[in-house]
């Protein structure tokens, strides 16, 4: 079978609910959210009552719409959001000096570009354990180690009524989506394994990134 597009990829990322449909206020919302996350600050049910009435929303509205993609502690606070996470999780992400972590290894690389910042990434490979790290900026790669680090992508199915929780998004996509130090450790780390994984060079997954969450993106 012909390896998709990165365009088909993110074509079908979104028929999965990946970013939801959603409209101009709820990506600015998204946006707010992501970078209060990122200070390493949780989210409090207040904070998110006063940012969503600075964006003239009901609270109910977003309450209900960032669930789909929060992580929380046990207060009920908002320390995880669209793949950034102030828990610890197997992606190590490094942001204006904040050290925080990612679901999978791809929120590594669209994370730069929503929130229009620099990061340092440290990873390991599945299959080998060795060490993979990636400096990223706003608009591209700037270099990663080992040079034969690749990106395992996998599509889940479309999904009509979206994605409900974080811990879905997990199991459908996190669960399998690693950075590796060679096509031959993909190979070997996913036989017997449900998915059949497409294989995507660094700079390919910050391009399917960039496509997936362009609309997103326009209100950062």
């Amino acid at each position: 079978m012909e390896r998709p597009t990165v365009s088909e990829i993110a074509e079908d990322l979104h028929k999965a609910g990946i970013p939801p449909r959603l409209t101009a206020d709820q990506s600015r919302l998204l946006i707010k959210v992501l970078q209060v996350v990122a200070t390493g600050c949780p989210v409090s049910p207040a904070r998110l009552k006063e940012i969503a009435s600075v964006l003239h929303m009901p609270f109910e509205e977003p309450n209900l719409f960032l669930r789909q993609m929060s992580e929380f502690d046990e207060a009920g606070n908002i320390v995880g959001f669209l793949g950034l996470s102030q828990k610890k999780h197997s992606h190590r992400f490094q942001i204006n000096r904040h050290i925080l972590s990612t679901w999978c290894a791809w929120d590594t690389l669209f994370l730069p570009f929503l929130l229009k910042q620099t990061a340092k990434v440290e990873s390991f490979c599945p299959t080998t354990k060795s060490k993979i790290c990636l400096a990223l900026s706003p608009y591209g790669v700037e270099g990663y180690e080992p040079a034969n680090t690749v990106l395992s992508m996998v599509l889940p199915s479309p999904r009509t009524e979206g994605i409900k929780s974080v811990e879905e998004i997990w199991m459908i996509l996190c669960h399998y989506v690693f950075f590796f130090s060679s096509t031959e450790a993909v190979v070997e780390w996913f036989k017997g394994k449900e998915y059949d994984p497409t294989i995507l060079s660094v700079e390919e997954g910050f391009q399917l990134g960039r496509q997936t969450f362009a609309e997103v993106q326009r209100y950062a």
